[in-house]
């Protein structure tokens, strides 16, 4: 470095005279000892960075007759001019225009052979202005624009050494920030983001140093060199477990950065024309927790869509980057504000300062949150984003069934209110999409479809459990059961489960409706709360034995033998009655088959969610036993009240099922107790 200083100390560009171009045609030389520019980006990117910071600390050496304010103001002034009085032809001389002929007449052509033709044509081929090569690019459209055609200047007089120099600086300059522009765009694509963090950071500082100078240039696109930072942090906040491997990339520097970082606060001291501009001042810090990283995404996403100024498509892009990341960022602050609420569900005095610590916190998460979806609402509206808005719906929606589920007041009418908002948004959401068939998005609206039947099934099993009114119960359950989508997909198991446990429930609520009134004064109204009653048992009871639910099928099906045996003695269908009892319990012989099957390791699955129901598979068979024994008994006891020929027959065949009945063998065994009445089962049919 020092010979180098020594060589051009006192060097004046006015010294250099204008080489010649010519070279001589037969002469051809070929340097053997370089190795080329290499292949990889980084490689080119640091030889680059290398020769542009030689060239900045040999400027340091280039002597300027004058002090550098006279000649910065001297400059300042002589661009002004130029700027004010462009060249311009003159309007009393003719352009020259060189003429040729229409027709021209063909030159003779060189007999050459058919190889050479194909490379001179391949040649010309590639030298043509053939722009439909980068038709299949798939170069990422958010990345960091580089501005397409360089300015250019008008040669500075070569005994002005401050023009040259400032020209020469901002030329550098210009390379150094393409430079780090490009490796923070390759570190991006290798998912190296405390890289790509650290280059954005030097190539904004270089680009704050160009558009302060006298001879102001823009490389880089302001809009989207700070919407790559919310890029990267969003990145780290997806690959939080890697944030150790991010800060030692970030805090890593090669000795050419450091150096050029030096410069560029050196030159921003030295040679900033006027008021610096904060448009790339980013002040870039790694984040100390998840929700930071995101909160840092959204702060520059919004600066980055407010330095685009112009170029609708790509601000609407940017507005979309910012409304997705403010949709995580709310669905975060939501689920961490449901565990601050369980902590103080989970404290004894709520009003202990502990409780309310995390009732405050709770507070501001859920506001926070509630901002958040807002916000994210207004851009995809603002920007026609169907789909991103419908989830967003979505969203809202379960924000407001978690706010009434972790509302501290308790009372039911805000809760109703939040309900009947978050239903509202789901059928906003399913009117945006249309159809299934028409909407083109069918995994949302099969999502938004899901999240409604949730949603009205939560609220009709707390309806169920709080409220005391029948008709609301029964209406909120038969509406739940409207969004349960039966048809083959994904979540058909989970709906066809949803739907069964409706039907049992609904078949409860007619069963109680049904006891409640009197035999003697609303006949014709408790036979169609019967049928009603029946008739979802048996829906239910159809729906879990696809899906081989033991323990529910068993209990809806008892459940629906209970009923058939309320029906009075007195009534004309009292024995077609019980002899249904009997056809439902003989009907179980196919789950009986499967409890006896199942394998004894398997643990018990499905417990029956109603209150009134035996949650034990034993106390299951030994009910399903006695309810076996009492209605075969009942039917005999009937029969023998008559002394016509038919009953007495009927009487000695249901006295034989009787006697079959009573070869069951209780065990504490599920396997062997549901053996045995399998057996029984089938000996019933050989007789009947």
């Amino acid at each position: 470095m020092d010979d180098m200083a020594v060589q051009v100390r006192g060097l004046a560009l006015r010294d250099i005279g204008h080489r010649s171009t010519r070279h001589d045609t037969d002469e051809k030389t070929k340097d053997t000892g370089g190795k080329g520019l290499g292949v990889e980006v980084p490689e080119r990117c640091g030889k680059a960075l290398s020769h542009a910071l030689k060239g900045l600390l040999a400027l340091h050496h280039l002597t300027i007759d004058k002090s550098k304010e006279e000649e910065r103001e001297r400059l300042k002034q002589q661009i002004i001019i130029e700027e004010q009085h462009p060249k311009m032809a003159n309007p009393y001389e003719p352009i020259k225009m060189d003429y040729e002929p229409i027709n021209k007449k063909k030159e003779p052509q060189e007999h050459t052979s058919r190889s050479r033709r194909r490379k001179r044509d391949k040649k010309q081929t590639k030298k043509s202005g053939n722009c439909l090569i980068e038709t299949n690019s798939n170069v990422d459209k958010n990345a960091i624009l580089i501005r397409n055609k360089i300015l250019q200047w008008q040669e500075p007089n070569r005994d002005d050494n401050f023009a040259w120099k400032m020209h020469l600086k901002t030329l550098l300059y210009e390379k150094i920030c393409l430079a780090y522009a490009t490796l923070a765009e390759y570190s991006y694509s290798h998912e190296q983001y405390g890289f790509s963090l650290k280059y954005i950071d030097i190539a904004s500082k270089c680009q704050k140093l160009l558009s302060s100078m006298i001879l102001k240039s823009r490389v880089v696109d302001a809009s989207c060199l700070v919407g790559r930072v919310g890029d990267n942090f969003i990145q780290i906040s997806k690959h939080w477990g890697k944030l150790e491997q991010f800060r030692k990339q970030f805090n890593t520097d090669h000795e050419i950065d450091a150096v050029i970082r030096m410069e560029i606060e050196n030159d921003l001291s030295e040679e900033a024309d006027g008021v610096v501009t904060d448009e790339f001042d980013l002040d870039i810090s790694l984040p100390t927790s998840e929700t930071e990283a995101m909160v840092s995404s959204c702060h520059y996403y919004r600066r980055a869509s407010e330095a685009r100024r112009d170029g609708a498509s790509r601000r609407a892009e940017l507005q979309r980057r910012l409304a997705s990341v403010c949709n995580e960022l709310a669905v975060k602050y939501m689920s961490d504000a449901q565990s601050v609420y369980s902590k103080f569900f989970a404290e004894e005095d709520e009003g202990s300062p502990m409780a309310q610590q995390y009732l405050a916190q709770f507070t501001a998460m859920s506001k926070k949150s509630s901002e958040l979806l807002d916000e994210a609402t207004e851009i995809f509206e603002r920007v026609n984003d169907l789909p991103n808005l419908v989830l967003l719906y979505c969203n809202k929606a379960r924000y407001m069934r978690f706010k009434a589920h972790c509302d501290p007041d308790g009372s039911l009418a805000p809760k109703s209110s939040l309900y009947r908002d978050a239903e509202e948004l789901y059928l906003k959401s399913l009117r945006v999409l249309g159809s299934r068939e028409c909407c083109g998005a069918a995994s949302v609206w099969d999502l938004v479809c899901w999240e409604l039947s949730c949603h009205l099934y939560t609220k009709a099993t707390l309806l169920y459990e709080h409220s005391k009114d029948p008709a609301e119960i029964m209406e909120s359950f038969k509406h739940a059961l409207k969004y349960c989508q039966l048809s083959p997909g994904p979540r058909q198991y989970l709906y066809q489960f949803r739907a069964a446990m409706i039907h049992t429930r609904l078949g409860s609520l007619y069963h109680a409706q049904y006891r409640s009134l009197s035999p003697d004064n609303d006949g014709a109204k408790r036979r169609a709360l019967m049928t009603l009653a029946c008739t979802n048992y048996e829906r239910s009871t159809m729906m879990l034995a696809t899906l081989e639910e033991v323990a529910l099928f068993l209990t809806a099906r008892l459940e629906h033998v209970a009923a058939l045996e309320m029906v009075p003695v007195s009534s004309n269908i009292k024995l077609k009655s019980l002899q249904n009892a009997v056809e439902l319990l003989r009907q179980c012989h196919s789950i009986m088959k499967v409890l006896r099957d199942k394998e004894p390791d398997e643990k018990e699955q499905a417990k029956p969610e109603d209150d009134h129901s035996v949650t034990d598979e034993l106390s299951l068979l030994k009910l399903y036993e006695t309810k076996l024994h009492l209605m075969l008994k009942s039917i005999v006891q009937y029969c023998r009240c008559s002394n016509t020929k038919d009953y007495e027959k009927m009487a000695d065949s249901y006295k034989r099922l009787y006697l079959i009945s009573l070869k069951i063998k209780k065990s504490e065994d599920i396997r062997s107790y549901a053996a045995s009445i399998c057996d029984v089962l089938q000996a019933m049919d050989e007789v009947s």
